[in-house]
């Protein structure tokens, strides 16, 4: 493992310890959840090649996170989403550490950010999997349009003509308006509510639609030296998203990070960083 990776794998991890104690204090629920819960059951924390810590809150408590909360946060962090941040194109939230610096790659462009752990709201789904089902299949066009058109316009350089031209279609309404369709929506059927709950705006579309007594109340689970909240049925959760054989490592060749990271300082604030300069350094390297 490289030592870039640890050091950014133990600045995320203070994040969420920060980011549990505001959530007691607040008395917001949340739930360690996706390749951090597995990593915690598989590994006793991350899994090794991750570079990432993923909490689910259910929606109430994501909105008040949001509108109410987030003020409250420590002064080194910082909630961004669509609302209060420049081309956002996540359909959740983050909470980035200010006084850090990460440059990301993504789709031909970059991003510059402090290190951060992903967010992501529980939305309530229905009575039945297949009435969930139905609502993440007519959120898909939302989702999908309130990523694109938060796209810098440089993603498109590169693309196939067939793909620019879906994009320029996004780039009709600013990705705001998306988002709020898209919440609107979703925020429709409770929580409270429902029998089955889903994170829809998650990566893994309809596996992330379970029953609500999977996340249930809240239990404890190791994650490296800290314990955090977890969905009460750890086993049902892992089962219901990567299938019975969770605990099997993938193959050697799946064992890569899904984000690009180019650039890390855990000891430099991204407000002070010039990318313009990073670049051209890089480029003289070359």
């Amino acid at each position: 493992m490289n030592e870039q990776l640890l050091e950014y794998q133990n600045c995320v991890y203070k994040i969420l310890i920060d980011f549990h104690h505001f959530c007691k204090e607040q008395g917001l629920t949340y739930y360690l959840s996706s390749g951090s819960l597995l990593g915690a059951v598989r590994h006793g924390g991350f899994i090794p090649w991750d570079d990432d810590i993923d909490v689910s809150m259910p929606r109430d408590d994501y909105e008040k996170l949001l509108s109410h909360y987030s003020p409250r946060l420590p002064d080194h962090l910082k909630l961004m989403y669509y609302k209060n941040a420049e081309h956002f194109y996540m359909n959740f939230a983050k909470i980035v550490n200010n006084n850090t610096t990460v440059v990301e790659e993504y789709a031909n462009s970059y991003r510059v950010e402090g290190a951060y752990i992903d967010v992501f709201p529980i939305d309530g789904a229905g009575k039945t999997y297949q009435k969930g089902k139905w609502r993440r299949f007519v959120a898909e066009p939302l989702i999908r349009m309130s990523r694109w058109s938060a796209y810098p316009k440089e993603v498109l350089k590169g693309l196939k003509r067939w793909q620019s031209a879906i994009i320029r279609v996004a780039f009709i309404f600013k990705s705001p308006k998306y988002y709020d369709w898209l919440v609107n929506f979703l925020k429709r059927k409770p929580y409270s509510n429902s029998e089955y709950v889903a994170v829809y705006v998650g990566n893994y579309k309809y596996k992330e639609i379970m029953p609500w007594k999977i996340y249930g109340n809240p239990i404890k689970i190791k994650f490296i030296d800290f314990y955090f909240d977890a969905p009460e049925d750890i086993h049902g959760f892992l089962k219901h998203k990567y299938g019975e054989n969770y605990m099997e490592l993938p193959p050697e060749e799946k064992r890569i990070s899904r984000h690009k990271l180019v650039y890390v300082n855990i000891n430099q604030s991204y407000r002070d960083f010039n990318f313009d300069e990073y670049i051209n350094k890089n480029k003289a390297k070359t």
